[in-house]
């Protein structure tokens, strides 16, 4: 990626409303997010927030043997589990920051995910 390119992106992305972007092209990565914001769990735009992987380990919907009821759509309240992260046998929840409706899934049953990976869009 030339550094035009980069130079490009950052003006855009500090031009525009949001607040935290990752951008990937082949081997390169850029991640930016602007002064001030936390990475993960901060708004995306005015009506939108971001959910993300607390850890590194194995995405599931639910506890074994019980059945999902997460769903795009869904209504969502403040500090309702939506799945856990399981890494050797530690599970960490995924909690809702917000009360609202659950807009994208952004994973999938038994995914591995990375540590801040975005999970969740909530309306």
């Amino acid at each position: 990626m030339k550094m035009q390119e980069m130079n490009d992106i950052n003006k855009w992305f500090k031009e525009s409303e949001l607040v935290e972007l990752e951008f990937k092209r082949g081997n390169y990565k850029i991640s930016l997010v602007k002064e001030g914001e936390n990475r993960g769990s901060t708004k995306i735009s005015s009506n939108l927030t971001s959910v993300v992987s607390p850890e590194i380990g194995v995405f599931n919907f639910t506890k074994k043997g019980k059945s999902v009821t997460v769903k795009e759509g869904s209504s969502v309240k403040k500090g309702d589990v939506l799945g856990y992260v399981k890494i050797m046998n530690k599970e960490t929840e995924v909690v809702s920051p917000i009360d609202g409706k659950i807009k994208v899934i952004c994973v999938n049953e038994g995914d591995v995910v990375e540590y801040a990976q975005l999970l969740f869009i909530l309306e």
